[in-house]
C-alpha cells in the first residue's frame, strides 16, 4: 500500500517491491496538529516519518545547546531513518507548522520485518556501509590520529601516536 513512499527513502533504494510491501505492512498514517512536535532533540525518536501533507520546522541543538534552525520542508520530506537502526538520541528537534499528515514506520515493526527476512538486512547493510565510506571520503584527513600498526603499545590504546611518552 505505501510501497512507492518507501522506495523514496535514501535507506531502502536497493530494497526490491516484494522487500517494501514487506515493510509498508508496519507503515501507519498518522496526523497533527499545528505546534505539535513530532521528534524532540534528547530523546529517542524510534520512528521513520515521510511528510504526506503540511510542513515542519526542523531546529537543529547544538553541543553547547544553543538551537539553530535548519529549514522548513513540506510534503515528502523524510526523516528518522536511523532510528530504524538503533536507539539514538535525537539532535533535531522537528515540530508542525499547519496540521500535518506522516507515514510513520515505528522501529518495532521496522525490526520485526527485517528479523524475518534477513535479504532485507544485507541490502541495508550494504546501502549503509556504502554511506560510511562516502562519509570517510568527504571527512577531512587527520594525520596525527593515524595509528602505526607496528607501534609496540597495546593495540587498544586509544591515543594518537603522538600523545605516546617517549620511551627513556
Amino acid at each position: 500500500m505505501y510501497e512507492a513512499m518507501l522506495a523514496r527513502v535514501r535507506l531502502f533504494q536497493d530494497l526490491s517491491r516484494r522487500d517494501l510491501t514487506w515493510l509498508s505492512e508496519g507503515c501507519r498514517e498518522r496526523e497533527y496538529p499545528a505546534s505539535t512536535v513530532l521528534v524532540r532533540a534528547g530523546q529517542w525518536n524510534g520512528s521513520l516519518f515521510i511528510l504526506l501533507s503540511g510542513s515542519v520546522a526542523m531546529i537543529l541543538c547544538q553541543d553547547d545547546g544553543s538551537e539553530r534552525p535548519i529549514g522548513q520542508f513540506g510534503a515528502g520530506a523524510v526523516f528518522g531513518e536511523m532510528a530504524l537502526c538503533g536507539p539514538a538520541t535525537q539532535r533535531e528537534t522537528i515540530t508542525a507548522l499547519v496540521p500535518c499528515a506522516a507515514l510513520v514506520l515505528p522501529h518495532w515493526d521496522f525490526q520485526a520485518t527485517v528479523r524475518e527476512s534477513p535479504d532485507i538486512a544485507i541490502k541495508l547493510l550494504s546501502t549503509l556501509s556504502g554511506w560510511l565510506i562516502q562519509a570517510e571520503r568527504r571527512a577531512p584527513r587527520i594525520t596525527h590520529d593515524i595509528y602505526d600498526p607496528h607501534d609496540p603499545r597495546d593495540p587498544h590504546d586509544s591515543r594518537p601516536i603522538h600523545d605516546t611518552p617517549e620511551a627513556d
